[in-house]
């Protein structure tokens, strides 16, 4: 019937005024009454959580005090069923409310969580994670946390080494380690853990300490958080063959060409982060981390594991130190990175002869990893850059190649017998890398390869490469076959540039014969379409023989012909390209469709190009989408004059039918805009009314016609300009802040670090097209912009604070860094001394991601020589590569520094005075002697003594737990002061026989900040999201889908319970007897005492309606267990009420025993079926 009700009210709980006519109505005890006072997940206690998440959803600010000190007891109690639904309820609650959150200790409980979660869960410490970093954002929110206390939660396990149990030392070094690196994955999080002495500085130290699992743990941290593969045990990341690279084969994954004329994003955050481990002399602790391994792996007691152990770590600080210089010399600023790089600690090791030998040679071997390691880093970015391998690693070295051009003809004619081509005629037999040796070198001389010629050398090749012959065309297509093909390309190359090669060709069967198979795979497939049969599956083209034989490297032939004007002419004389076009297009047949378009070479202009432009418009969606995806290929490989006939056909494409094709089209010219020529040859195909109809990324390409002369006259017919302009000054900017930050969020956001790619530092985050940005890179949009007075509107908004939102300042600081991209826009900016307020924000602003915002700004200054000189003005340097900017002093600049605040929500300070709150009994009555034992439940140290007296109280005198005024003070402490939720649970049994109803409950203050002058400070803040995650904490704040998953384990448990377990507390009916009863009676064991209940005599008709809502009192054994030495809370973390205290005692008794008691204090007053066989007990962490 409860649960029912409660449903029923929380369903009509949709206003403000409802809460309110509650809370008048004092429903909210019962509300937390109905939470709290069972064990088990039972439909009352889920009906209760849900109208509580209710109220939190409609109005925060009118949930009272004593609905959160539940939701803390709960959440600290991990035996409760609905613990982690609590705990989501109360990140809820303080992202809402935090006033109220951090009076009843609720912000605490959330930072003590994020080490203390077990079993860890990463959603749930990322959710708490996020909602402290959000609470830090803002002055607002950021006055309810207390300076240092709460960073310092969280580091201190990487501080600890003294714990004894292995497991749990481990644990919450990854517990913390994982904490870290989330919270550094934001603005926010880096800008507090820089400030604080507590944060990157504690990991830093924490290298220091001798445990080779704790600076394991930390590398493998500071791997993650700069975004680098952790090498593997068993590799050498030393060696050449470290260097990763791109197959050339797989041109779609070439890298773009012009994607380093974009702005990273990320570039500046990482810059920013290294910046502060620097400062926080990184360098210096990996370099002692590395001598005391090798140090300690001399010392004889070390055992082959230990030994194993430091070796890797050892690597792995080697690495981290390789990988760090190489990103410092990528995003620092010169003079910053010159400093870094010169290592003077390890290079004074290396080269002093004052120090121990052992030393200057383990310093001396780190120099030499860390250099090699630097050329292999430096090659392999050339390569990636490139997308090629280094060809020269495959070459025959230069002065061998002169040596080879003048080989005699004697020699000549040996190296030619020894290769066993003129002796045998079985191709295995051949000596395939002389022959490769040879082409390469001797018969590049024509007089050498007329030589070869006469003697059949050629003409053996070319007969075993024909398709007829079934010797090269059924083998096996595998990796160790490609050197027949590499070698094959090698020698047609070769000959098609010398005329006796050609000679040769246009004599050997060889073309025609590729030429007749070609024709037969066309005519197959007409006549299987003619007659509907299944084409003989023995062809060389078949489907079966392309995907397993060599015979699909014969289009990697016919690309190697295509690439030069005499092997195209060859290809004429056989009419090869009149075959391949119609198995370009062929039904059924993609596979030889991109196997064409992919080995053709399109540099000269003729049958290539027109084969490729008949794919763009085949029928079929896969051809066309295939095809669409070569261009993009082919713009990065540099194909000529790409510029005119590459866009030509991208235009025609983003009208395609198939929205795949068309979105992939206008993808590649979009990239192919980073080029001025292909740009300008994009303006003028006037391409405006498909991309207006494409949405924002064709808009947002229409808009990049704005940075050319040509496309800003072009655009600047109405209405598109002036509407566009004004959409801008709007709207626009401030939807261009949340477009970027959700990107951000996606590349290094909470989730996706944690995924297998994670670790990849060439994730790279282009800054997306700002219309102020385009409209800048021209005369005519400058004046424009000037006439406009649309960047004093921006400079308005962060002048003038209180009339604009974070949101709005965010945009304003996007908008003003767009516009300073150009050497105009500069000039622009210095007009309204716009650069130097950015640097006024970056150094002042107490909203921490403004502060993130306006590097990225001062990055994009960066990018024209003008900004840098005006930034170099005020004390900034920059690199122009990575478009970063950093003040030069770090140590002076309070840029990475949280403006001071002090903690304003003190229990000491905000709470009531008691002597105005609770009432005043006498002295020495049984009234002011049970409010001094219920508060002593309070306190760890006093608590068994407290459970014991109570017990004893309620035995004696029953009649004194069954007044209502009692009741009320009892409800009024537990709302002021914090009680476990054992405790709890403990005095509603105490007053279960007292009536409650809302006209016999006193009025109970709802509001948790009472007494406190309005100057002080606001408890119910305004603020909103202000972090580059704030589209993830609308999804914090609705958990419905976890709430429900939370539910449903709670049901299951509570499914588990009941069929483990007796029912729930039976009716005491032993109330009713003699109130003479003794102590002995009441302390014995769980099963006497529930025989005992069930066997006593019937109470009298009075009595039966007051047992129907009483229940046997029970005394969870966990609270009456205390620690061995106290735990004074700090100030605001549940303070105790202002009783008298409780000696410390010289000895410690056994615990759970009360003096003069016989048996255990976990036994007494029912302790036995309430309990459950299989259940443990859930008063454990009262103490």
């Amino acid at each position: 019937m409860r649960a029912t009700t409660i449903r029923t009210i929380r369903l009509y709980t949709t206003t403000s005024k409802v809460i309110q006519e509650f809370l008048t109505q004092n429903g909210f005890t019962f509300i937390t009454m109905c939470f709290e006072k069972s064990k088990l997940p039972s439909k009352e206690r889920i009906q209760a959580l849900k109208f509580i998440l209710k109220v939190i959803e409609v109005d925060s600010k009118l949930i009272p005090r004593s609905v959160v000190q539940s939701l803390v007891a709960t959440a600290e109690f991990p035996e409760d069923p609905l613990q982690k639904v609590a705990l989501e309820a109360l990140i809820q609650l303080c992202l809402v409310n935090p006033g109220m959150g951090a009076i009843s200790n609720g912000l605490r409980v959330l930072w003590n969580f994020i080490i203390d979660l077990v079993p860890y869960n990463n959603d749930l410490q990322e959710s708490l994670v996020v909602a402290c970093t959000y609470l830090m954002n803002s002055a607002a929110s950021r006055q309810y946390i207390r300076p240092d206390s709460e960073i310092q939660l969280v580091a201190a396990p990487l501080l600890d080494t003294t714990e004894p149990e292995a497991e749990l030392r481990n644990q919450r070094w990854n517990a913390a380690s994982r904490a870290f690196v989330k919270f550094l994955k934001s603005w926010t999080g880096l800008i507090a853990f820089s400030s604080s002495p507590y944060g990157v500085l504690s990991v830093v130290k924490a290298l220091s300490l001798p445990s080779i699992e704790l600076n394991n743990i930390l590398l493998d941290m500071l791997f993650t958080i700069f975004r680098i593969e952790v090498p593997k045990d068993n590799s050498d990341p030393f060696s050449a063959d470290k260097a990763q690279f791109i197959e050339t084969d797989d041109r779609f994954d070439l890298p773009s060409r012009t994607l380093n004329k974009r702005h990273n994003i990320l570039s500046n955050y990482l810059a920013a982060l290294l910046s502060t481990f620097i400062n926080a002399d990184l360098f210096t602790a990996l370099i002692d981390l590395l001598g005391r391994m090798h140090s300690d792996m001399r010392e004889a007691e070390m055992t082959n594991d230990q030994i194993s152990k430091m070796k890797l770590i050892s690597q792995k600080t080697t690495v981290l130190v390789g990988e760090l210089l190489h990103l410092s010399n990528t995003l620092l600023p010169p003079s910053q990175c010159a400093r870094l790089q010169t290592l003077p600690l390890l290079v004074k090791n290396a080269v002093s002869f004052n120090l121990d030998p052992r030393l200057r040679s383990r310093s001396g071997t780190v120099v030499t990893h860390l250099h090699t390691y630097s050329h292999i880093k430096s090659k392999t970015s050339a390569e990636m850059m490139t997308g090629r391998k280094d060809k020269r690693l495959d070459r025959i070295d230069e002065v061998k190649r002169k040596m080879d051009w003048q080989i005699d003809d004697n020699t000549l004619n040996l190296k030619l017998k020894e290769t066993n081509v003129l002796l045998k005629t079985d191709f295995q037999s051949w000596n395939w890398d002389l022959i490769g040796e040879l082409i390469e070198g001797p018969l590049a001389n024509p007089v050498h390869f007329a030589s070869a010629s006469r003697q059949k050398f050629l003409k053996r090749i070319f007969s075993f490469l024909r398709p007829q012959n079934r010797s090269y065309s059924a083998l096996p297509w595998t990796r160790s076959n490609q050197k027949y093909s590499r070698i094959g390309c090698q020698l047609i190359r070769l000959a098609v540039n010398n005329e006796c090669g050609r000679a040769e060709l246009k004599e050997n069967k060889f073309l025609p014969q590729i030429a007749d198979m070609f024709k037969d795979e066309v005519l197959a497939c007409q006549t299987a379409s003619q007659t509907k049969t299944v084409p003989n599956k023995d062809r060389l083209l078949s489907r079966d023989m392309v995907l397993k034989t060599m015979a699909r490297d014969y289009f990697t032939i016919i690309g190697t012909l295509s690439s030069s004007e005499q092997g195209l002419s060859l290809l004429d004389q056989c009419k090869i390209f009149e075959y391949l076009a119609p198995i370009s297009v062929m039904p059924g047949r993609d596979d030889l469709c991109h196997l064409i378009m992919t080995n053709l070479d399109y540099n000269i202009p003729g049958r290539s190009r027109i084969l490729l432009a008949k794919s763009l418009q085949a029928k079929s969606k896969v051809v066309r989408y295939l095809a669409t995806k070569q261009m993009r290929s082919l713009l990065r490989m540099n194909v000529e004059d790409f510029y005119d006939w590459g866009v030509k056909l991208l235009v025609r494409q983003i009208s395609d039918q198939d929205s795949r094709v068309a979105n992939v089209g206008l993808g590649i010219l979009d990239e192919a805009a980073d080029e001025k020529d292909c740009l300008e040859s994009l303006i003028g195909k006037r391409p405006d009314e498909v991309l207006l109809t494409m949405g924002k990324p064709g808009k947002d390409l229409l808009t990049r016609f704005l940075s050319r002369t040509s496309g800003f006259r072009f655009l600047s017919q109405p209405p598109f300009l002036k509407e566009e302009m004004q959409k801008w000054r709007d709207v626009e900017f401030i939807t261009y802040v949340q477009n970027i930050e959700a990107k951000i969020q996606e590349a290094f956001g909470l989730s996706v670090w944690n995924s297998s790619n994670a670790t990849n530092a060439n994730v790279v985050v282009p800054s997306p097209v700002h219309f102020y940005g385009e409209l800048v890179q021209t005369t005519e949009g400058c004046a424009l912009l000037r006439e406009s007075q649309h960047l004093e509107h921006f400079v308005r908004l962060l002048v003038e604070p209180e009339t604009s939102t974070h949101l709005e300042k965010r945009g304003a600081i996007w908008a003003i860094g767009n516009i300073g991209r150009s050497k105009k826009g500069i000039h622009l900016l210095m007009e309204h001394d716009a650069v130097r307020l950015i640097l006024h924000i970056v150094e002042t602003a107490s909203d921490l991601p403004l502060k993130g915002t306006c590097l990225y700004a001062l990055g994009m200054f960066c990018r024209s020589r003008a900004g840098e000189k005006l930034l170099e003005s005020f004390g900034w340097e920059s690199q122009r590569n990575s478009l970063v900017a950093l003040p030069k002093e770090q140590g002076s600049s309070t840029f990475l520094k949280v403006p001071q605040w002090y903690f304003q929500a003190s229990w000491s300070i905000q709470s009531p005075s008691p002597a105005d709150t609770f009432k005043q009994y006498p002295e020495k009555s049984k009234q002011a002697e049970i409010m001094q034992y219920i508060a002593n439940l309070t306190n760890h140290i006093t608590t068994d003594k407290a459970v014991n007296n109570l017990k004893r109280l309620k035995a004696t005198a029953p009649e004194a737990f069954e007044s209502v005024d009692l009741y009320n003070q009892a409800l009024l402490m537990m709302q002021l002061f914090k009680f476990k939720l054992p405790a709890r649970r403990f005095l509603y049994q105490l007053f279960a026989e007292a009536f409650v109803t809302p006209a016999t409950i006193g009025e109970i203050t709802a509001n948790a900040i009472v007494n406190v002058p309005e100057d002080k400070y606001d408890p119910y803040p305004k603020f909103t999201p202000d972090i580059a995650l704030s589209q993830n904490f609308s999804k914090k704040l609705k958990r419905d889908i976890s709430f429900k998953y939370n539910f449903k384990l709670a049901a299951d448990a509570q499914t588990q319970i009941s069929t483990s377990s007796s029912a729930e507390t039976s009716p005491r009916e032993s109330s009713s007897s003699s109130s003479s009863s003794s102590s002995s009676a009441l302390s014995s064991s769980a099963e006497t005492s529930s025989s005992s209940s069930s066997s006593s005599a019937k109470p009298a008709p009075e009595m039966q309606t007051r047992q129907s809502h009483s229940q046997t009192l029970h005394v969870p054994k966990e609270i009456q267990s205390a620690p061995t030495s106290p735990v004074m809370p700090h100030v605001g973390e549940g303070a105790q009420p202002p009783v008298a205290a409780t000696p410390r005692p010289q000895t410690q008794r056994p615990l759970g025993r009360a003096p003069g008691m016989g048996s255990s204090s976990s036994a007494l007053l029912g302790g036995g079926q309430g309990q459950g066989q299989g259940q443990s007990s859930p008063g454990s962490q009262m103490s």
